[in-house]
């Protein structure tokens, strides 16, 4: 996997966990089950490391990935699974597979893939 889809990967886990935290309920659920909070809001200790994270990614590939987040509002990049995308099940072709250094959108969706 490259270095830009592990930034953009993090990236995505880190827009997840920052919705989850602004989410009220969310946030009882977390602290009965044991997480503890530091004295800084745990939202914005996540917007500032988003805000650091975002230097290291490429302004074009960030845009990407906004548009396939407000495209679907779900996952932007996906494994690729047995051969299909994990995002719109959809057969992936093989000579992709082969390139697995680069960068790669689902031909069919436009989300992100890699493989594991």
């Amino acid at each position: 996997m490259s270095d830009e889809l592990k930034s953009l990967l993090e990236l995505q886990h880190l827009d997840y966990m920052i919705k989850d935290w602004r989410n009220t309920e969310m946030r009882r659920e977390f602290k009965k089950i044991g997480f503890q909070t530091t004295a800084e809001d745990p939202v914005q200790m996540l917007l500032k490391k988003r805000k650091k994270l975002l230097e290291r990614i490429n302004p074009a590939l960030y845009q990407m990935y906004q548009r396939i987040i407000s495209r679907y509002n779900d996952w932007a990049i996906v494994p690729v699974v047995n051969g299909f995308c994990g995002g719109c099940f959809s057969k992936v072709p093989t000579e992709l597979s082969g390139q697995r250094g680069a960068v790669h959108n689902c031909p069919n969706c436009g989300r992100f893939i890699y493989w594991d």
